[in-house]
C-alpha cells in the first residue's frame, strides 16, 4: 500500500477474555475437574468469574514482557464477561469513538503473539 505514516496503536484492553486459572487448560480436563455445568456457567454467564490465577502464575499477566508497560493492579487475575466488556468499552470511548468522531478512518486487527 505504499502507507509509511499509518499510526499504530495497540492496548491490552482490547484483549479477549481472561479465563484465570482455567487459562491455557484443555477443555476436557476443565470438565473433568469442575463438571461440564460449572464450565457452562463460566463460559456463558455474565457476571460468574473462574478461578482467579495467582500473581506468582506463569501464565498470570503480570510474568508476561508484554504487559512489562502496564500498571500491575490493572491486569486481570481472571474476568467474568462483565469485566471484559468494561474494559474493551472504556478502550472503545477514550479512543475508537474518538477517532471515529474525527472521521478518521481505522481498522481494529486481531493479531496472535506466539
Amino acid at each position: 500500500m505504499n502507507q509509511e505514516d499509518i499510526e499504530i496503536k495497540s492496548s491490552w484492553k482490547l484483549n479477549e477474555r481472561h479465563y484465570g486459572a482455567l487459562q491455557g487448560l484443555n477443555k476436557e480436563e476443565i470438565k473433568h475437574k469442575y463438571t461440564e455445568e460449572q464450565v457452562q456457567l463460566w463460559r456463558r454467564s455474565f457476571d460468574e468469574t473462574p478461578p482467579l490465577l495467582d500473581k506468582n502464575d506463569p501464565r498470570h499477566p503480570v510474568n508476561d514482557s508484554l504487559y512489562k508497560d502496564v500498571e500491575e493492579n490493572l491486569l486481570p487475575s481472571g474476568e467474568n464477561l462483565r469485566d471484559t466488556m468494561k474494559r474493551v468499552i472504556e478502550y472503545w470511548n477514550a479512543f475508537i469513538l474518538l477517532e471515529l468522531k474525527n472521521k478518521k478512518s481505522i481498522i481494529i486487527v486481531l493479531t496472535e503473539i506466539a
